[in-house]
């Protein structure tokens, strides 16, 4: 190995070590920011099927009203029950699959970290190896010499 050369292939592993270092960090963040759009899009999506609900069973009680039933009361009063337990069972869905969504990009974001931090180890481990087999062939050329 040349002498000239080993600056360069120590720079090189430390430019490469540090690039993927900073690309790991980089997409945590991103997947971090996933995970909050995630989180953010199913607490919008209870909204709406909360609002729905509300609609839906006014329009029951308003058809109840109609028909010339008891509002609120009775069977009338069970089916207003059901379609709340149901409203709510979509909510806790989505709540789920949204922190499911969530967890997962979290869990990306932290295996891309890792990796990062795996390519800034292996590029000082580079960095060193270029090191010691200049010294290496230094003394082997002394030696030999």
């Amino acid at each position: 190995m040349q002498a000239a050369a080993l600056p360069l292939m120590i720079a090189g592993n430390l430019v490469q070590g540090l690039a993927g270092y900073r690309a790991g960090q980089f997409n945590q963040k991103v997947e971090e920011a996933n995970a909050i759009g995630d989180e953010r899009d199913a607490s919008a999506e209870v909204a709406r099927i909360r609002d729905s609900a509300r609609v839906a069973m006014g329009r029951q009680v308003g058809a109840q009203a109609e028909s010339g039933f008891e509002v609120g009361t009775g069977t009338n009063l069970d089916s207003l029950r059901e379609s709340q337990i149901e409203a709510e069972m979509d909510v806790m869905n989505l709540r789920r699959r949204g922190a499911s969504a969530a967890a997962a990009r979290r869990a990306q974001g932290e295996i891309a970290a890792a990796q990062g931090r795996q390519a800034l180890v292996g590029g000082l481990f580079g960095a060193a190896s270029a090191v010691a087999n200049h010294k290496a062939d230094y003394a082997n050329a002394r030696a030999a010499g």
